[in-house]
């Protein structure tokens, strides 16, 4: 594991890093396997919670309407954050969705950094305010480095267990 140092040690987050939706939708086989892996690494960790980056308005369409890591989180009596901003509050912030459709290369990188950085700063605001330590985050693996630099800045201590979690042999 990568540590990054907080100045608070009781304030951590560890990150599962992942790369596609398939650990989300109960039931399937990987969703097992990273239901699994989820269990063993907060008893690991004597987690208190489990956040997910799920937007959701994508959860309300999974069935059942709770994601994998809401229904360990349930069965471990660990609290439970979805931290990503509804498409309501990224309409409200600017942030363009579903912005790669005909437009430039470049427009298309501004808007994506410009939508990183925002989304982020509305993740680090949800977390710290419910206080939800030591964590588990469940992400896409391309915000591991940037919302670990912002976590660490506001005093949390950050560890990666997995950059592109895939499911054991």
């Amino acid at each position: 594991m990568n540590i990054k140092g907080g100045s608070d040690p009781y304030r951590f987050v560890t990150f599962v890093g992942v790369r596609n939706d398939s650990h989300m939708e109960y039931g399937k086989r990987d969703s097992v396997a990273f239901s699994r892996d989820l269990r063993r690494l907060a008893y690991e960790l004597g987690a208190m919670g489990i956040v997910e980056e799920a937007p959701p308005d994508f959860v309300a369409f999974v069935k059942p309407a709770k994601t994998s890591p809401e229904l360990v989180a349930q069965e471990l009596a660990l609290r439970y954050l979805q931290v990503e901003l509804t498409e309501a509050e990224r309409n409200e912030l600017g942030i363009v969705i579903g912005f790669q459709q005909g437009q430039t290369e470049e427009w298309v990188t501004e808007q994506k950094t410009k939508s990183l950085h925002v989304r982020e700063a509305g993740w680090l605001e949800r977390l710290l305010e419910a206080d939800v330590f030591p964590a588990i985050l469940i992400c896409d693996a391309s915000h591991i480095e940037t919302f670990s630099d912002k976590l660490v800045a506001s005093g949390v201590e950050v560890t990666v267990s997995h950059t592109d979690w895939s499911p054991s042999p």
